[in-house]
């Protein structure tokens, strides 16, 4: 409510629907759609990850078993993150390559986009131009240059299935 109240970037995507379709996809359906997921995760997630910090703790937890962030050797990673994010700030999704340290370095990006925050990362004209291009770039990248080792999975990525 915050962010309506403040005339931010919230009120501005409520007031100037830019995604493709806005009659078809309108930017209230997909910022309430969390509304779809129990409230007890949605919580639960909001205080493990936002609150106590469990995951750059080394606390986080999947199914009773603890997540070792430096196992993760196979899987590329890829954080963006908009310059004036107010929600979950800039440095955040970097403290992942910080984790991650098994991760080879090919197969790591993050990515600070400028003049936007939370919201206009993932939906209207920015994510359209800029941050869906280099997803796919990514993607493309990593299933051309699997890590020596890492077999890519039955039927490889398809980047151009990600929707605008």
């Amino acid at each position: 409510m915050h962010h309506l109240l403040t005339g931010g970037e919230l009120f501005g995507k409520f007031m100037n629907d830019d995604g493709e379709d806005p009659g078809d996809c309108p930017f209230p359906n997909l910022f309430f759609s969390v509304m779809d997921l129990p409230a007890e995760f949605f919580l639960e997630t909001v205080v493990s990850v936002f609150q106590r910090f469990d995951f750059p703790r080394g606390c986080l937890a999947w199914q009773g078993e603890r997540i070792e962030p430096a196992a993760i050797r196979r899987t590329a990673l890829f954080t963006v993150e908009g310059q004036h994010d107010d929600i979950s700030g800039p440095g955040q999704t970097h403290v992942a390559h910080d984790l991650c340290i098994n991760v080879p370095k090919l197969r790591r990006e993050n990515y600070v986009q400028s003049g936007v925050g939370h919201f206009g990362l993932f939906h209207g004209a920015i994510w359209r131009s800029t941050i869906l291009p280099r997803v796919r770039r990514f993607i493309r990248e990593q299933d051309r240059e699997a890590a020596p080792g890492v077999s890519l999975p039955p039927g490889q990525s398809n980047p151009t299935s990600i929707k605008a």
